[in-house]
């Protein structure tokens, strides 16, 4: 038998020696002996659900249909995108993050108060940084909104109405960012009507 032949036997034998060593280790553990676990699975959060006021659905959320104690989330236009706006609904009707559990899951319902028509109601002025000393002024618009409540899971419709935001009073606090001085902002429904129109759905 030639070298090179032994050194090929050789390693041939190594292998076979490394593999049967290692087949007595547990598969569900790493090489340091330590059980692996398994990754937790993706957890839900409130803008997983925005898509249901497009019309599409959010297969991981609860039955309506079989859900004894609703659990809502809304949205509402904000300048020219929804944005989750739940902390107007009674704290009953939400649920609470949680790292250790995908508590969104237990959402069935979800409320899309989309702005659909808008008017400018006045131009209110004196709005100064006490920083910067920078003074500026805010278009503040009234506008119909088109509040409609989904079951999240299919996407059914289970209800629609027409609000109006029409305080037309100069809001008391206005946010500026560095270098403006002239922003738009927009009224909304009132927490109570959307409260209203949503209970019989979630709290019925």
């Amino acid at each position: 038998m030639s070298l090179s032949s032994v050194r090929a036997a050789g390693l041939v034998l190594a292998a076979i020696l490394l593999a049967s060593c290692g087949s007595d280790e547990d598969p569900g553990t790493d090489p340091g002996g330590t059980p692996e676990t398994t990754p937790p699975a993706a957890q839900l959060f409130p803008d997983d659900f925005e898509v249901v006021c497009s019309g599409a659905t959010q297969s991981k959320a609860a039955d309506y249909a079989t859900t004894e104690a609703h659990k809502a989330l809304y949205f509402e236009t904000y300048e020219d995108e929804l944005l989750d706006q739940s902390t107007r609904l009674p704290a009953d009707w939400t649920v609470t993050f949680d790292a250790n559990s995908d508590a969104y899951a237990a959402v069935d319902v979800v409320a899309c108060g989309v702005r659909t028509a808008e008017k400018l109601g006045q131009k209110c002025e004196g709005y100064e940084d006490d920083e910067s000393g920078t003074v500026g002024s805010v278009s503040w618009y009234t506008g119909t909104y088109e509040l409609t409540a989904y079951e999240a899971r299919t996407g059914v419709a289970l209800g629609s109405t027409t609000l109006e935001a029409d305080d037309n009073e100069c809001p008391m606090i206005a946010s500026f960012d560095e270098g403006e001085d002239e922003i738009d902002m927009y009224d909304s429904p009132k927490e109570e009507d959307v409260i209203a129109f949503l209970k019989p759905f979630v709290q019925p």
